[in-house]
């Protein structure tokens, strides 16, 4: 930016100038004679910028306007994603160039699909309380649809189930194609269901080769997490900037049981088959199990044991469970077996708990639960927590209870008790519990599962006590971690 300042001076031409009294007179010399140079400067300077103005003609109508506002937030993620390749292993300087692209078909992806048909499918998310499972499954499979042709992939219809809200979504592998499944009862509003296919729509273009593999498992789920966090905001940024309204955060999900829909149902059906018997080819690999016991009154109630599978980092699927053999009747101290499960015979009637847990496993468990991967950790870290926990059980703090004590929770149990909160004996049941609680998972109740709660009640009114006497959460559940024998703290 440059600054000046000129006068125009008075011009006499060419010609005899005659001036009397030139005594008095100013020096001839500084008349200007030259007409066609009649204006001088005084002085001229600059302060070292430069500005140009410019209006862009965009502002003057709405679409323009839009449209500035989708190139900022173009900008705004090709910045996000520079610095990503710096900060992020799952990136990295060498996946650069190939992270920008994936961040702007991303965009692309939220921009078809929440556009499409005048916004009807994000619509639907977005008021999930007044749509029907039918219309929720019609915008899940949309989305996928939308994530093939971006990607150049195939993906099979996605299918919306109906489970435990500990799952929220996964991703089933197949020789040419892949399926996103997106679970309705873990996922509360329109950002929940965005990430969630944004992460498996992520792990699909990864295994057909559009985005290229990271060296490890951890970084391929580190990779389509960091995905999830543009997919949220993509789709808070689209869907206000095409003047659809606010995106609601809260829970507007209407939770779908079982019989609300046959097509959910079906969808349901097929995942828990896919998550148990190919197991390898869905991304959760940590799965709690139940089997029958039947104890001497001919009661049948239902014994848990865990198994971490296809473990990608080289080490052996594990197999773990406790027992009270030897104790069952007096009650006492138990034992904790855990072994490789390809080492492991599978013998429904072996007195061996691992044996017998196994041949359940391969033919006749009751119910199985797959754990999801809790935030901020990877797979791998999540498996060995969980066997972590799985050793070190106290089992000297934890003894096992009569068989009268065992008969009476089973008492209590039938006639409608959650698995006994109220309780304070251990056993099997309670230990599988606390091991995938204490690990960071999240586990249902399952049905018939004798003392799986025990303790909760009273670890409840703890908490409230804690909190009455300014004892921090945290300080109460690493005590309770520590008497339990397991870890104080999640590393």
């Amino acid at each position: 930016m440059g600054y000046s300042r000129s006068k125009t001076l008075a011009t006499v031409g060419e010609g005899t100038l005659h001036v009397k009294d030139t005594e008095n007179s100013d020096d001839l010399e500084r008349l200007n004679r030259d007409t066609s140079k009649v204006n001088k400067e005084l002085y001229s300077g600059s302060v070292g910028t430069s500005v140009e103005a410019t209006l862009d003609h965009r502002l003057l109508t709405e679409d323009g306007r839009k449209q500035i506002a989708e190139d900022v937030k173009k900008a705004s993620n090709a910045f996000s994603a520079m610095g990503d390749a710096i900060t992020k292993d799952e990136v990295g300087l060498k996946n650069f160039f190939e992270h920008q692209g994936v961040v702007d078909t991303n965009y692309e992806v939220m921009k078809q699909f929440i556009q499409a048909e005048d916004g009807k499918y994000a619509k639907i998310w977005n008021d999930q309380a007044n749509a029907t499972p039918e219309q929720i499954q019609e915008a899940t499979n949309a989305f996928s649809k939308v994530i093939a042709y971006q990607y150049n992939i195939s993906l099979d219809e996605a299918k919306l189930i109906a489970t435990d809200s500990f799952i929220k979504g996964a991703n089933y592998n197949q020789p040419t194609t892949n399926t996103i499944v997106i679970n309705a009862n873990g996922n509360n509003n329109a950002l929940d269901y965005a990430e969630t296919g944004t992460h498996e729509g992520t792990h699909a273009a990864m295994n057909q080769g559009a985005i290229s593999n990271r060296e490890t498992s951890e970084l391929n789920e580190a990779y389509a997490r960091l995905m999830e966090g543009y997919g949220n905001k993509d789709f808070v940024f689209v869907y206000t900037n095409a003047g659809y309204g606010e995106v609601k955060t809260d829970n507007v999900n209407k939770p779908i049981a079982q019989g609300d829909s046959a097509i959910i149902d079906r969808n349901t059906d097929w995942f828990i088959d896919k998550a148990i018997n190919d197991p390898k080819n869905v991304d959760y690999r940590v799965v709690v199990y139940s089997r029958p016991v039947v104890n001497s009154l001919g009661i049948t109630m239902n014994h848990l044991f865990g198994v971490v599978d296809q473990r990608e980092n080289g080490e052996p699927s594990k197999i773990f469970s406790l027992s009270g053999n030897g104790v069952m009747i007096d009650g006492g101290t138990p034992t904790i077996y855990m072994g490789d499960l390809a080492n492991v015979n599978a013998d429904k009637n072996s007195k061996n708990t691992l044996e017998k847990d196994k041949g359940y496993l391969v033919d006749g468990f009751k119910e199985a639960q797959v754990i999801q991967v809790p935030k901020g950790i990877s797979q791998t870290e999540f498996d060995n927590i969980v066997l972590e926990n799985a050793k070190s059980y106290n089992i000297l703090t934890n003894q096992y209870p009569t068989i009268s004590q065992t008969i009476n929770a089973a008492i209590d149990v039938l006639f409608g008790s959650n698995n006994n909160p109220s309780s304070e004996y251990r056993n099997s049941n309670t230990y599988i519990d606390n091991v995938i609680e204490q690990s960071g998972g999240q586990i249902k109740d399952f049905e018939n599962a004798i003392l799986q709660n025990s303790g909760e009640t009273s670890e409840k009114n703890a908490k409230e006590t804690a909190k009455k006497l300014n004892i921090s959460n945290e300080q109460l559940e690493k005590e309770i971690k520590q008497y339990q024998g397991l870890m104080g703290e999640l590393k």
